[in-house]
């Protein structure tokens, strides 16, 4: 239990005082610190996995706090008066209590609780993590993480570059411009007649071929008519021998056709004589047949006196039947029987009823035995009722065989045989041949015949065209106008030379064309480079803003002046907790190294690095309990292992003093302040001693 003033613990060596340092710091941070893991800073002493926590409890703020840390199993609970449901879990815990108390896990950490060999850290540290230190403290850490962000967000920044000559592009353009305009000019300079005169021109070309054309018609016409004219009488002389022709074929088909008749019949004869070859040949087989099926009928058997009917055979089975199904259930029995034990596996006596299981064994093995005589002339009466059956059916299936190949040797033997004709085959059909020959020949003949008739009348009704077509040429050819050939040839010079200038023309266009579109290229491409020009411009203004807005948050700069502000707030009550508490003989002031410079009495001038160990730490102390008092003054509490270690013994003959006017100090500000050391002299300064 600590209260409000110096509370000290002490203890020899290795008593567990920095332990109970750790088991507080564990409960308000949730690590207990040390180089050890934390559960053994707390568990040294107990056995392994032995059930281990943390409670503590205090008062903040009108606000009763219960910090509930399991070491093993692992717990985490807080408690608040005031609130209905505790908080559970590590980061819950964490959150919740260090807000109600109004600090951060470094300030705990770092100027709450203050280990052995850290008292005087902040001076022994170089220069940089100073500052590092100082900006996690005063809230300006993530300052550094903005300066290289912002550096490789400028650093990837690409200013656009416009690679291209603007000096050539423009000369180019003027020299285009110049071009352009000796085009328009020779364009101006080429002189085209009126549409008037050009048609008069094509007017002459176009009668002076028209008249060509029609004299080419007319010869032609002329020369397609005298061939007609020439090839009619070929034509009417082959019509005339295709109807001879067709006379002569025509007598002789009907001279060849009764033969090819007659042998068409003779053929059919020949076909019917063949046949009756294949029937004798079957008639042949089915007497074969009928003697093999006749040979393999068994002989006919009689039914047996015992069971000679359907009904004697139903009822004989029935009995069978049964008998073997007493048959059965006999020896199930007998199996059941003879699998139970007559004697005790352990002592090999008889067990109860054994004597008369055997008897009843032994009975119905003789009454199976007894059934089995009694069911045997069942059997063999219903066996050789069977085979009487299976013999009926074979000799009926063998007798109808026999009938149905008799039936169909009767109707084969019904047919009338006939001789072959006398003419051989291959003479009736060659008489068929030359039928077949003069009919195809008379066809082809008349074909050709109609063709060549239809040829005839086709060139008369061509002549008579072709007569009238050079007519009509003839005369459109007499009255149509007939430039002659050198009036025609002076229009196709001029006609020539027209299109020559109109050429010319076309191409200085299509030139005009070209170059102002490449102008207009070029003064795209201007354009774009002056676009590219004014965003880099843009780019680079930008860029250099950028690099004064990520100045400020440079190390040296904006985290710096913060530091150097919070620390000069501090100066004040450092000077005076170290003249008026300490007794030292120097003040302080912030250096450039957010370190400080030490003023002597004396005159001496001394940075804080090279005081000796115990000035060191009595400006240490006072470092220390202003920046607790700054930063986390609402929570009252101080915590510092083995403060006086580095001192020497004239320095330690100070502390006397100094602890009084410290308990003064925390006393008014309801400051707890917990010494953990083993100087037993120091004892009587401390309001609150606890010994372990």
């Amino acid at each position: 239990m600590f209260e409000p003033g110096l509370n000290m613990i002490i203890g020899r060596n290795g008593a567990g005082k920095t332990n109970a340092l750790r088991g507080l710091r564990l409960g308000l941070t949730g690590d207990a610190g040390g180089s050890r893991p934390k559960a053994a800073n707390i568990n040294q002493l107990a056995p392994e996995k032995a059930k281990s926590n943390v409670i503590v409890e205090m008062e903040h703020s009108g606000r009763d706090l219960r910090i509930f840390r399991g070491l093993y199993p692992n717990a985490n609970t807080l408690h608040v008066s005031g609130e209905d449901k505790p908080y559970d879990g590590a980061g819950a815990v964490n959150e919740a209590l260090w807000d109600v108390l109004g600090v951060t896990r470094q300030q705990l950490e770092h100027y709450v609780f203050v280990s052995q060999g850290e008292i005087k850290s902040l001076i022994d540290m170089k220069p940089t993590a100073r500052a590092t230190e100082f900006a996690e403290l005063f809230g300006t850490s993530r300052s550094a993480k903005i300066w290289d962000s912002m550096g490789d967000f400028l650093r990837a920044v690409e200013i656009p570059a416009s690679g291209i000559d603007v000096a050539e592009l423009e000369g180019r353009w003027n020299v285009l411009q110049e071009m352009l305009d000796n085009t328009r000019r020779e364009i101006e300079s080429i002189h085209i007649p009126d549409a008037e005169y050009i048609d008069n021109l094509r007017a002459k070309t176009h009668q002076f071929e028209a008249a060509a054309n029609i004299q080419r018609e007319l010869e032609q016409a002329v020369k397609d008519r005298d061939a007609v004219i020439a090839k009619r009488p070929e034509l009417e002389a082959t019509v005339t021998q295709l109807k001879k022709d067709s006379e002569d074929l025509d007598a002789a088909i009907r001279r060849t056709t009764p033969k090819a008749r007659h042998a068409e019949a003779m053929l059919v004869k020949w076909e019917t004589y063949k046949l009756a070859e294949g029937v004798r040949k079957e008639m042949e087989d089915l007497r074969a047949e009928i003697q093999q099926i006749t040979d393999n009928i068994p002989e006919e058997m009689e039914p047996p006196e015992e069971c000679n009917s359907e009904d004697r055979y139903k009822e004989m089975k029935a009995q069978e039947t049964a008998i073997n199904e007493e048959i059965v259930t006999m020896c199930l029995t007998i199996g059941n029987l003879e699998g139970e034990a007559t004697e005790c596996y352990a002592c090999h006596q008889p067990l109860p009823g054994a004597e008369e299981r055997q008897a009843t064994l032994a009975r119905t093995k003789q009454d199976v035995e007894a059934k089995k005589q009694e069911v045997a002339p069942y059997t063999e009466a219903t066996k050789a009722y069977e085979a009487y059956k299976t013999n009926f059916r074979e000799v009926a299936d063998g007798w109808d065989l026999v009938r149905d190949r008799e039936k169909r040797l009767k109707a084969l033997e019904s047919n009338d045989f006939i001789n072959p004709p006398e003419e051989s085959e291959e003479e009736l059909s060659a008489a068929i041949n030359d039928l077949e020959q003069f009919t195809n020949a008379y066809h082809d003949i008349a074909t050709q015949f109609v063709v060549a008739q239809a040829a005839v009348t086709a060139s008369g009704d061509m002549l008579k065209q072709l007569s009238e077509r050079v007519d009509s040429l003839s005369d459109s050819w007499q009255k149509m106008p007939r430039p002659t050939a050198e009036q025609v040839n002076e229009a196709n010079d001029a006609l020539a030379h027209l299109r020559q200038l109109t050429i010319e023309r076309e191409r200085l266009a299509e030139q005009r064309i070209t170059q102002y579109t490449e102008m207009q290229g070029i003064e795209n491409q201007l354009a774009a480079n002056a676009n590219v020009v004014a965003e880099a411009t843009a780019i680079r203004e930008t860029l250099a803003h950028l690099n004064s807005v990520r100045d400020v948050f440079h190390v040296n700069a904006a985290p710096k002046l913060v530091s150097q502000t919070y620390l000069e707030q501090i100066t004040e009550s450092m000077n005076e907790l170290l003249v008026e508490v300490f007794m030292a003989d120097f003040t302080v002031k912030v250096n450039d190294e957010l370190g400080f410079t030490c003023y002597f009495s004396d005159g001496r001038v001394v940075e804080d690095k090279y005081l000796s160990a115990g000035q060191q730490i009595l400006l240490s102390w006072a470092e220390r309990t202003a920046i607790n008092g700054l930063f986390v003054g609402s929570l009252g509490l101080l915590v510092m292992d083995e403060p006086t270690a580095g001192l020497d013994v004239d320095n330690i003959g100070l502390l006397p003093d100094a602890l009084d006017r410290l308990r003064q100090l925390s006393e008014s500000r309801g400051l707890q302040v917990l010494f953990v050391t083993h100087e037993l002299g120091l004892a009587t300064h401390f309001a609150n001693v606890i010994h372990i």
